[in-house]
């Protein structure tokens, strides 16, 4: 019963329309410039950039949906910054989400998995934004 806008996670308590995950740059194992970013969740939020090899059917997980399987990998582990947050190559401290993932050419699938500690939907304190599909080349 908690549906955000299309295109996005579900309803947190600082958004209504969900948190959102989209990606800019080559995702090229060879030369990767692809950065993943997310905006919409709880200020500082704890996020987790999750990689998997699947796409699952949408699960129920805290007051969202997961919609990434198969093999599961945390690729990071950051705090957002006003509800924002960046991964990949040109983010300092960070290595290429090819590198820091391990992926092999083909279509890997991205999620953001994120705290939201103020009560919402459920008394879960956690959330996820939509899913992305990523397909490498080499």
């Amino acid at each position: 019963g908690n549906n955000g806008a299309a295109g996005r996670g579900c309803g947190n308590s600082v958004n209504a329309l969900g948190a959102v995950l989209w990606g800019n740059g080559f995702p090229s194992i060879s030369n990767d410039t692809l950065i993943l970013s997310g905006s919409g969740m709880p200020g500082t939020a704890t996020t987790v950039l999750l990689q998997g090899t699947l796409a699952n059917p949408p699960t129920p997980f805290g007051d969202g949906l997961r919609c990434v399987g198969g093999n599961l990998k945390r690729v990071y582990i950051r705090n957002a910054s006003a509800g924002n947050i960046q991964y990949g190559y040109s983010v300092p401290g960070q290595l290429p989400i090819s590198v820091q993932g391990g992926v092999a050419p083909g279509t890997w699938h991205y999620q953001i998995i994120y705290r939201n500690a103020a009560p919402f939907c459920t008394v879960s304190q956690n959330n996820a934004t939509n899913a992305l599909a990523v397909t490498w080349v080499p």
